[in-house]
């Protein structure tokens, strides 16, 4: 037995990204069957059991990104597959994860690494598994930093589309808040349940598997909404009555391209923008509602 586990491979898939395709491929690459997606200077790996990576899986992706191609994104529909040891694919997997300091309050470890703190830094420990969340992509960090420059206390805090989690656990380290965070995925809401026990705020975050913000009765100080322009658009009307009189969203996850029509659609649903923030070609908003 020990034998046959040794002749186990896996197959590894790096496929050039812009930052605008890295979350649909990721996604795409999940629903494949990856056991794990890294993304690193515009190149995405994932990793598939080599028996489970096939021509009709190849094929597959190689339709995926010809249609984004087709769509107007910037796509290469070339990608290579190599073949790894069973025992070398996890650390190839998670060696491209190093600490990421998004300012001086906040830096967020890999669960599996070591990491000497500076005083009064803010740790946030993550192990992403199969969720998308990490760190890396720079809407994530984009909010963390509105977060620490922009926000001076919230109470209540909800977290829209948590992956991982790390925005529901860098509201609570920061303001000591009681959050409630949701996802879709129902992996994202496990793996996001173990981050939040890795970083000891289990107590302070209630995580929901929903599709939809459905917290009728409840109103937040601060809403984080890190997806993808459109979604965020179809949740507006939905986001501005959850927000107490002096409540804040922050947006992320808008293309510097689509950011005169997040603009305009703002303005529509009664929403008053307070700062705005770039990082490569994405910008994060901060708004409150016009009452």
């Amino acid at each position: 037995m020990k034998s046959e586990q040794h002749k186990k491979t896996w197959a590894e898939i790096v496929i050039p990204a812009t930052p605008e395709i890295e979350e649909g491929v990721s996604n795409f690459l999940f629903e494949l069957g990856t056991e794990g997606v890294s993304v690193h200077n515009n190149e995405i790996r994932a990793y598939f059991k080599g028996h489970q990576w096939d021509s009709s899986r190849e094929k597959m992706l190689r339709c995926y990104l010809t249609s984004l191609a087709d769509l107007g994104f910037e796509v290469s529909g070339e990608f290579q597959v190599n073949s790894l040891a069973d025992q070398d694919w996890n650390s190839e997997w998670k060696k491209t994860y190093l600490p990421i300091e998004i300012n001086s309050q906040i830096v967020i470890v890999p669960s599996w690494k070591q990491h000497a703190a500076k005083p009064g830094q803010i740790v946030i420990q993550i192990d992403p598994q199969m969720a998308f969340g990490t760190g890396t992509h720079q809407t994530t960090q984009l909010i963390l930093q509105m977060m620490a420059d922009h926000v001076a206390t919230a109470r209540w805090v909800l977290d829209v589309g948590t992956g991982s989690g790390i925005l529901a656990i860098a509201a609570v380290k920061l303001f000591q808040s009681t959050v409630a965070a949701f996802d879709d995925d129902p992996v994202a809401v496990f793996t996001a349940k173990q981050n939040c026990v890795q970083n000891q705020v289990e107590d302070y975050i209630w995580l929901l598997c929903l599709d939809r913000p459905a917290f009728r009765q409840n109103q937040f100080d601060l809403i984080l909404a890190n997806i993808n322009r459109s979604t965020l658009e179809k949740l507006l009307p939905e986001i501005f009555p959850l927000l107490t009189v002096d409540g804040r969203v922050i947006f992320s996850g808008i293309l510097a391209e689509e950011k005169a029509r997040f603009l305009s659609k703002l303005t529509a649903h009664r929403f008053s923008v307070l700062q705005q923030r770039t990082m490569g070609e994405w910008i994060a908003i901060m708004a409150q509602p016009m009452r």
